[in-house]
Order: C-alpha cells, then sequence, then structure tokens
C-alpha cells in the first residue's frame, strides 16, 4: 500500500495542506515551489549563456567546423575518395591523373583526390566553409529556441506557484464570526 501511495502524484498541493494556518500554507508552498522556479531559473540562464556564447564566437566555430570538414575530405566538397588496396594504388592513381584529379591526401586504405584545374583547393575550402556557416547558424538557432522553451518552462512553474499562494485563504476569511456591539448583547 506505502508504493501506492508513492505513485499518486497530488496535483494541488494546496490540497494536503488545508489543515494549516494561512501563513503555515504559504511557507509550505513556498518552500515546494523555490527550487523549482530555481532550477528553472538556472536551466534558463544556462540557456541564454550558451546562446550568447555561441553568437560571440560565431566565426570560431565556423573556422572550426571548416577546419573538421577540411580534415575529413568528402565528396560534397569536392573531393574525390577511393578506396584503394597494395596491389591497386598505383593503377587508381594513374587512373586518378588521367582523369584529371591529383592525390590530395592519403589515408588507410583510402586515397583523397582533388581536381588539377586551378582553384579546386579554394573550391573546396569555400563548400567546406559555407557547409560551417549553415551549420553553426543552425546550431545558433536551436540555441534560440532552447532559451524561448526555457523561459515558457519558467513562465509555467511561476503561474503555477502563484496559483497555489492565491488559492491560500486570508486569516480574515476564517473569521466569519458576526461580532456586535457588546451593549446590544445586554439590552
Amino acid at each position: 500500500m506505502t508504493i501506492l501511495n508513492q505513485a499518486v502524484k497530488i496535483e494541488s498541493p494546496v490540497a494536503s495542506i488545508s489543515h494549516l494556518l494561512p501563513f503555515e500554507q504559504k511557507q509550505h508552498i513556498e518552500k515546494l515551489y523555490f527550487p523549482r522556479i530555481q532550477q528553472a531559473t538556472d536551466r534558463m540562464n544556462k540557456a541564454e549563456a550558451e546562446y550568447q556564447d555561441a553568437v560571440e564566437s560565431r566565426q570560431q566555430l565556423i573556422n572550426r567546423k571548416a577546419a573538421e570538414y577540411l580534415a575529413n575530405p568528402s565528396e560534397r566538397h569536392g573531393f574525390i575518395v577511393k578506396q584503394v588496396y597494395p596491389t591497386n594504388q598505383q593503377q587508381v592513381i594513374q587512373s586518378m591523373a588521367d582523369a584529371g584529379y591529383m592525390v590530395h591526401r592519403v589515408g588507410m586504405g583510402l586515397i583523397y583526390f582533388i581536381s588539377t584545374k586551378k582553384n579546386a583547393l579554394k573550391d573546396a575550402t569555400d563548400k567546406a566553409t559555407a557547409e560551417a556557416e549553415s551549420t553553426v547558424d543552425k546550431l545558433i538557432e536551436r540555441l534560440k529556441v532552447k532559451i524561448g522553451e526555457t523561459v515558457h518552462q519558467r513562465k509555467k512553474i511561476v503561474i503555477e506557484a502563484r496559483k497555489a499562494l492565491d488559492s491560500v485563504k486570508d486569516f480574515t476569511d476564517y473569521l466569519n464570526v458576526i461580532v456586535t456591539d457588546s451593549e446590544e448583547v445586554n439590552e
């Protein structure tokens, strides 16, 4: 039975504290909501800081991402990647040279070729940089959306806390006794 009681979530924290005095109810609600509001505020501030950092370091992020792309050349940036074996490596290099490509880099079992045309490396760098810009801008946009989500979550908790506090009756509401002048009672 105790496991069942623990599994049941009480939606309204006020319902379980109605026997308390109004100031005790308010204290209870504050203790309940303060950590949640603080956590939501911290998440909101962290999201804003991440966004601000990304905006301020946008160019460095783009440069780093472009360098990553160029460190692992791909066909979408203008390279041609061929898998080779020790037995066919020379034939592959020769056939690519005949097609107008030169070796850019040799990896384990792979050879990266680039066109021998003028500015081929610059074109590849430009493509990698453009892709890096797009990737970083998408990251910044996601961080901006994350800020909105964290602000929304905090607002929801604050509204919930306000409703809980507003539901606490004022002490004067408990004083529903009609008070009359003592002289009237004696007459």
